[in-house]
């Protein structure tokens, strides 16, 4: 009779061991599990925020091509006379009438090859921010600067201020204040 008991001792005990392998395994195939999910939800992340920051990036490319270097050449017939200074030290000289809209400085700015996707534009002196950039590009350009992978695509960051409203873009040159000869930085925007 021992050996029976024996017998089922040994056999309660297989079964209490093998029960605890299948609770450890089950565990640890969840932890795997668990793991994979992250690391697809990582990969999908990056996927979504490279895909939201090439989708940026093809409508100013596009916005590029549209634009016509012989419409921004420097011309002795207008008395607005811009140098851009880019942030590699490399220079574009242009000229406009003083009735152009401010805009147009933005819009000769992306013909040059080492200009950045998203910038600002300075008056070198006095030293101000021009308000040339229109407000579809403000918008990308915040939507950019916002994202960033595992974060929520970005909203449109930028809300139409009493200011914005005014749509400092369209306003002229004279309007401005800039005539003559002026130098305008561009800082580039990361």
């Amino acid at each position: 009779m021992k050996r029976k008991s024996l017998s089922l001792d040994h056999i309660a005990a297989d079964r209490a061991l093998r029960n605890e392998q299948d609770r450890e395994y089950r565990e640890s195939l969840e932890i795997d599990k668990a793991k994979r999910k992250e690391r697809l939800d990582k990969e999908r992340q990056q996927q979504e925020f490279e895909f939201r920051t090439q989708q940026r990036l093809y409508i100013i490319t596009c916005f590029r091509a549209t634009l016509n270097p012989d419409d921004y050449q420097q011309s002795p017939a207008k008395s607005v006379v811009i140098q851009i200074r880019f942030p590699g030290g490399e220079r574009l000289i242009t000229s406009f009438a003083p009735e152009d809209r401010i805009e147009k400085l933005f819009e000769a700015a992306h013909l040059h090859p080492d200009c950045p996707f998203f910038f600002k534009l300075h008056a070198s002196y006095p030293r101000k921010e021009l308000h040339a950039i229109p407000f579809w590009s403000q918008n990308i350009a915040a939507a950019h600067q916002g994202d960033a992978p595992g974060l929520p695509p970005p909203e449109n960051q930028i809300k139409m201020s009493p200011e914005m409203e005014k749509r400092p873009w369209l306003q002229s040159f004279g309007e401005a204040g800039l005539k003559g000869r002026t130098v305008v930085l561009l800082e580039a925007i990361d």
